[in-house]
């Protein structure tokens, strides 16, 4: 059997049978936070493994783990009879097989972790230089841990070295709402303040996928967060999921009168280019869903510098003209 990655479940994952041995094997894949959760209470080498993935993040490395878990004969024949009944569901095909999958990927044995680089195209830190010159807010929504994205962040000039950095990073909803109201003093109009309040050139914010849950299911939560963002000069959202860069970019849009574009390369950038008002998509290794779901399509990132400050410039003027001719 593979069982697909799915946004919610962070993993992807794959029975095979020795035909040797007789020995049924699933194997998983996915992002550390997915697989440490289903590890066994005896697993072994989880404290190493985490300090390599953050060795691997610090240096900007996109990371995986990866582990197992044996089965008997009996226990696959059971779930298989429920994963091919959720298979042919017509109503509800994807929750039904998502609901299924996870009564196996469990009682996981970790085998490891690697880390991949993902260097940066060329341009891409002169591109998003010019653009924040030009009063351009930049947000990254972004998979990758937060160790990861904030490298990423500085090496792409998102993030410059006399930058205040906001990190909300929790694991509840209050501890949430208080990090919130933490980052917002910074931001305080009150001149008698004893917080020291910052340009909001100065500032930036990084925020991971579950503060993010917490964030997006609670409506205070929601308008402080927006708020937040929208006075700092960038902001990085790390470990979110495809549904989440969508339910931003919804955010955005309702907040802000102005215009919001996207920018993906990947099909886990779909729903987002589609939830913007203009949606620019990047060919290449990727593939082509990004493409096919934008409104245009550019063959690097740099050259969106152009797309939007010349391109974008005589369009503005052709518009004008036509609508006082």
């Amino acid at each position: 059997n593979t069982i697909a990655f799915t946004s919610d479940r962070k993993l992807m994952s794959l029975i095979v049978k020795n035909k040797e041995t007789g020995k049924i094997i699933l194997y998983s894949k996915g992002a550390e936070t997915s697989v440490f959760s289903r590890l066994t209470s005896e697993a072994k080498f989880q404290q190493a493994t985490e300090s390599f993935l953050k060795q691997f993040a610090e240096e900007g490395l996109r990371t995986l783990c990866y582990a197992y878990r044996e089965l008997d004969e009996q226990t696959w024949s059971n779930w298989n009879e429920s994963f091919q009944r959720a298979a042919a569901d017509i109503n509800d095909r994807q929750q039904s097989v998502d609901r299924v999958s996870l009564e196996i990927e469990k009682e996981f044995v970790l085998l490891g972790s690697t880390g991949i680089e993902d260097k940066l195209q060329d341009g891409v830190s002169d591109c998003i230089s010019t653009l924040r010159e030009c009063g351009i807010k930049v947000w990254v929504l972004t998979g990758d841990k937060q160790e990861t994205a904030l490298n990423i962040a500085h090496a792409c000039s998102l993030f410059d070295s006399n930058m205040k950095i906001l990190s909300i990073n929790t694991t509840d909803e209050t501890t949430t709402r208080s990090r919130l109201s933490v980052c917002l003093s910074h931001f305080s109009e009150n001149p008698d303040s004893e917080m020291i309040r910052l340009s909001s050139e100065s500032i930036g914010m990084i925020i991971d996928g579950k503060s993010l849950d917490f964030v997006l299911q609670n409506p205070q939560l929601r308008e402080s967060f927006i708020r937040i963002g929208t006075k700092c000069s960038s902001v990085v959202c790390c470990r979110v999921s495809p549904s989440q860069k969508a339910e931003i970019t919804k955010l955005v849009k309702k907040r802000n009168k102005s215009i919001c574009l996207a920018v993906g390369d990947g099909a886990n950038d779909v729903a987002m280019l589609q939830a913007a008002h203009i949606g620019v998509g990047i060919s290449g290794k990727e593939g082509l869903q990004a493409v096919q779901a934008s409104d245009y399509s550019i063959a690097q990132f740099r050259f969106l510098k152009k797309l939007v400050l010349v391109h974008g410039h005589w369009n503005y003027r052709r518009i004008a003209r036509v609508m006082t001719y």
